[in-house]
C-alpha cells in the first residue's frame, strides 16, 4: 500500500535458474606395487562452491581414474588421477585439478628353509 499510487495492473516475470560454477581438486592417493588401483568416488575430490551444503554425491556423472597406472607399474612412479565424464543438471565444472597416484614398494617376507649337514661335510646349497 502506498499513499501516492494505486497499483492498477501487474505483469509476471520468469526466474531462470542457471547452473552454478564449481571447482574440483582430485585428492592424491597411493597404493602398493602389484595392487589394483583404488575405486575412486566423489568423496576423493575436494569440491568448491557447491550450494546448499551439498556434497559431491549429488553430481549426476563423473569418472575418476589413473589410466596409466597398471598393477605392474614400478614402485616409485607416479601417475595422474583424472576426473572426466563430468555431467550435472545443476553444476558446471569450471576448474578441474588432477591428483597424483604414487606407487609404493610392496612389503614382503622371506623364510629360509632349515638344512642339516654332517660334521666335516660341505654346507648344502
Amino acid at each position: 500500500m502506498d499513499n501516492n499510487y494505486n497499483l492498477t495492473s501487474t505483469t509476471s516475470g520468469n526466474l531462470t535458474i542457471n547452473k552454478r560454477d564449481i571447482t574440483a581438486i582430485v585428492d592424491n592417493d597411493s597404493r602398493a606395487y602389484g595392487d589394483a588401483n583404488p575405486s575412486w568416488t566423489w568423496a576423493d575430490v575436494t569440491w568448491g562452491n557447491l550450494a546448499n551444503s551439498e556434497t559431491g554425491s549429488v553430481i549426476d556423472a563423473l569418472t575418476i581414474a589413473a589410466p596409466t597406472a597398471l598393477a605392474t607399474s614400478n614402485a616409485g612412479t607416479t601417475h595422474v588421477i583424472n576426473l572426466s565424464g563430468f555431467s550435472d543438471n545443476n553444476y558446471n565444472l569450471t576448474t578441474n585439478a588432477s591428483g597424483t597416484l604414487t606407487i609404493n614398494k610392496r612389503d614382503i617376507t622371506a623364510a629360509v628353509d632349515s638344512k642339516t649337514r654332517a660334521y666335516g661335510d660341505a654346507n648344502p646349497s
